[in-house]
């Protein structure tokens, strides 16, 4: 699966503070390499958002034995001010990496929830990020629609 999300990449970003109001959409470009021999991935990307450069890195690995994808992301627009986001989910066995994590959304507030995907086709890559409010009501709030370069 991770051999499927290797190489360059540009498309697409678009951005939701509030569902169904698109907030941004401007050029994306990534690159999705292997580390640590192969046993990881990491994707590192940059995007317009409302004219300014901003920048992304994730680590993705999977836990075998018990089937288990990993995140670690950070990016300087959406984590910058809470650091690095862990997240985890277990492979469903489709051609898809899915992984919940969560931010704080304030003192005394229970967390948000932040779900990310990755869904490669042949020449193509789907990453999505939904934010999912603490009653579990789940809305696209990022997505990169790339193509390979």
């Amino acid at each position: 699966m991770l051999e499927k999300l290797r190489g360059r990449w540009a498309g697409r970003a678009r951005l939701w503070f509030e569902p169904d109001a698109l907030a941004s959409d401007d050029v994306a470009e990534g690159v999705i390499e292997p580390v640590g021999m192969g046993r990881w991935v990491r994707h590192e990307y940059t995007t317009q958002i409302s004219g300014a450069t901003h920048a992304g890195s994730t680590l993705i690995g999977f836990i075998e034995p018990p089937g288990i994808w990993e995140q670690a992301w950070a990016d300087s627009f959406h984590t910058s001010g809470s650091g690095i986001m862990l997240s985890r989910g277990p492979w469903s066995g489709e051609p898809m990496i899915s992984v919940l994590g969560s931010y704080p959304a304030g003192e005394g507030e229970p967390d948000w929830g932040w779900r990310t995907t990755y869904e490669p086709a042949s020449d193509a890559l789907t990453v999505s990020h939904f934010n999912i409010t603490p009653s579990g009501d789940e809305a696209l709030a990022v997505q990169f629609d790339y193509e390979r370069v």
